[in-house]
C-alpha cells in the first residue's frame, strides 16, 4: 500500500494524491480498483482524467491529484499519524489481512523514516492492541 507518515495531519494525505492521480488515469475508464473499494469517481474527475494520459510529470498529474477525494485516501493508501496508520493496519488485520507491502511516500523525500516509522511505531502499536494476524517481522529493502 502507498504509505505516507507524517506530522502534521493532512500533510500525508496530500502526498499520496499524485499517486492516486496516476492510479485513476492508468485505470480509466473502468477505475476497478476504487470501485471495489466501493468509491464512485465523480463525474468532473473523470472528465479531467480524461484528457491526462499516463505520466509521471508531477506538473501534469497536479489538477487530477488536487481533485482526489479523501475518501479515496483514506480507502486506498496507509496516510496520516502514526496513530492514523496503525489504526487502518489494524482494521486492515481484522478483516484478515494478514501481509501488507509498503510503498513510501514523503513530502520530504525521506522513504527511509517512513519505513522505520511503519517498523518502529506503526507495528508496534498494532501488535499492543493484541491482533494475532500481524506478523512479528517487519522487512525494509531500500
Amino acid at each position: 500500500m502507498v504509505t505516507g507518515i507524517y506530522r502534521p495531519p493532512g500533510i500525508a494525505e496530500d502526498v499520496m494524491r499524485p499517486a492516486i492521480a496516476r492510479s485513476l488515469i492508468t485505470q480509466y475508464p473502468h477505475f476497478r480498483t476504487f470501485t471495489t473499494a466501493g468509491l464512485a469517481i465523480p463525474t468532473h474527475l473523470q472528465e479531467l482524467i480524461a484528457t491526462v494520459g499516463y505520466t509521471h510529470d508531477p506538473t501534469l498529474l497536479a489538477p487530477v491529484a488536487a481533485q482526489v477525494p479523501d475518501a479515496f485516501v483514506e480507502a486506498v493508501t496507509l496516510a496520516g499519524t502514526v496513530e492514523d496508520v496503525a489504526t487502518s493496519v489494524q482494521r486492515m488485520a481484522q478483516q484478515g489481512i494478514k501481509h501488507i507491502m509498503v510503498y513510501p511516500q514523503a513530502p520530504d523525500g525521506d522513504v527511509e523514516r517512513v519505513l522505520t516509522s511503519f517498523a518502529q511505531e506503526v507495528l508496534p502499536r498494532v501488535r499492543g492492541q493484541g491482533e494475532e494476524g500481524i506478523s512479528g517481522t517487519a522487512t525494509a529493502r531500500l
